[in-house]
């Protein structure tokens, strides 16, 4: 017998290292570890095998094949946004809420207290007789009878004083009161305060012919007291709502 190349014997049936094996001949057995003859080596567990030589991959050429799980789940210790980090939640201060005024409060009923008392129980004018606000009402009507009163005094010592003293009190409480209309009941309060202040000024000269400076030195508490009572519910109005945590 002769030998054939590499020293193996002509007709063995063991075909050289590399080389196809001949039709109808079956393969050698692959050595341990190494993937059958035409067949794909295992893919890794829970990783799509590589497609075969000549085969399109799965889904077509061109397309993106979707990410385990499929979109927009929410994969085993991951995000949903690609991988990232999800956008924090925007920072929001926390709303002030709105107590009581109870400083107010008490400013608006002290100067109610106060208005009360220059209306009815001291006097508003130094002399020899009671000048309290409603005696200065009955003298008011006798100078209407002459025609030397003022007209803003008449109306102040009959009805108005009274009506404006009740409006800044009542304002000025409701103005301290946590609401939605707080912040429009602040400013009317102030304004009927120091419109009360002014009326209060204005009505002291009740009679025509005299100097205004002579009602100024002969005013006495209760006109004091009622400039005091309406500056109070000014500054109650002012003072509004407390913003409580």
């Amino acid at each position: 017998m002769t030998s054939g190349e590499n020293g193996q014997p002509e007709g063995s049936g063991r075909p050289e290292e590399g080389a196809q094996p001949g039709y109808g001949q079956q393969p050698p057995p692959p050595a341990y570890g190494q993937p059958a003859y035409g067949q794909q080596p295992p893919s890794a567990y829970g990783q799509q095998p590589p497609p075969a030589y000549g085969q399109p991959p799965a889904g077509g050429y061109g397309q993106q094949q979707p990410p385990a799980g499929g979109y927009g789940q929410y994969q085993y210790g991951q995000p949903m946004h690609g991988g990232d980090a999800p956008p924090p939640a925007p920072y929001t201060q926390p709303r002030a809420r709105m107590g009581v005024g109870v400083a107010g409060l008490a400013l608006a009923i002290a100067g109610g207290v106060l208005g009360v008392i220059a209306f009815t129980a001291v006097d508003w004018f130094k002399g020899d007789r009671p000048s309290h606000f409603h005696d200065v009402h009955n003298v008011l009507k006798a100078l209407h009878a002459q025609h030397l009163d003022t007209a803003i005094s008449k109306l102040y010592f009959d009805w108005l004083g009274w009506a404006v003293l009740a409006a800044a009190v009542i304002i000025a409480i409701l103005a301290n009161l946590p609401s939605p209309a707080s912040a429009g009941l602040r400013v009317l309060g102030a304004l009927i305060g120091l419109a009360g202040i002014g009326l209060t000024f204005w009505a002291i000269e009740f009679a025509h012919g005299v100097a205004y400076s002579e009602f100024l030195k002969h005013a006495r508490l209760g006109f004091y007291l009622t400039l005091g009572a309406f500056l109070l519910t000014t500054i109650a109005s002012l003072l509004g709502p407390r913003k409580t945590s």
